[in-house]
């Protein structure tokens, strides 16, 4: 188990139910998502023994990845920000996340017209992604 895709409730050991489980996946998904977004280990800068800390606090502005303030897409941002609510009551649950998905979708199969340019447009956005500081 890699305690960087674990949710803040997991890191801090609170009782799950069912429900609260699916939540705590919510929260893996999105690292996961921002992990192939970004071509980076999420908190790679942060030591395997800092991670329960740094992700357990719950504060916002560094207990997930960073979103950069310029993406092009919107809808992965809704999406992961859904995700990573420190609240997991307030996280999207995974069937919002289909529907989601096809905004995102829509936002990208919209934003270009070639294949060439669907290409070099999401090549920008990973670079975009990727150059975002942890």
């Amino acid at each position: 188990q890699d305690d960087r895709y674990l949710a803040p409730e997991v890191h801090n050991k609170q009782q799950q139910d069912l429900s609260g489980k699916k939540k705590a996946d919510a929260w893996s998904f999105g690292i996961v998502v921002w992990e192939m977004f970004s071509c980076r280990a999420p908190f790679e800068s942060v030591p395997t023994t800092a991670l329960a800390t740094v992700i357990g606090a719950g504060d916002d502005r560094t207990c997930h990845p960073p979103i950069p303030a310029d993406t092009e897409f919107g809808m992965l941002k809704v999406i992961l920000l859904n995700s990573w609510f420190v609240d997991a009551k307030l996280r999207s649950s995974f069937a919002n996340y289909t529907k989601l998905a096809a905004d995102l979708q829509k936002e990208v199969t919209d934003a270009s017209e070639s294949a060439e340019d669907k290409l070099a447009f999401w090549m920008t956005e990973c670079k975009r992604w990727g150059a975002v500081n942890q």
